[in-house]
């Protein structure tokens, strides 16, 4: 994929995510994937996505999620 190709699927998703906040829930951020709780944790716990986790609850950001579907295409 060629960096302008990136740089446009960045400016997408970032349209599509403007309706979430800013750090995304497990909940939501497998709303928006389409995955189980299951799968999310596999995810995280893998390190295919940059996480932080905050009083025990994970939190992910969107250019987190951004890079992660970016690079996921």
């Amino acid at each position: 994929m060629r960096k302008n190709d990136k740089a446009n699927d960045r400016e997408v998703y970032s349209e599509l995510l403007t309706e979430y906040p800013d750090f995304l829930d497990i909940e939501t951020f497998c709303g928006i994937l389409g995955i189980s709780r299951k799968t999310a944790y596999r995810m995280l716990s893998k390190g295919e996505i940059k996480h932080l986790k905050l009083s025990g609850e994970y939190r992910i950001s969107k250019p987190a999620l951004i890079d992660y579907l970016v690079r996921a295409s």
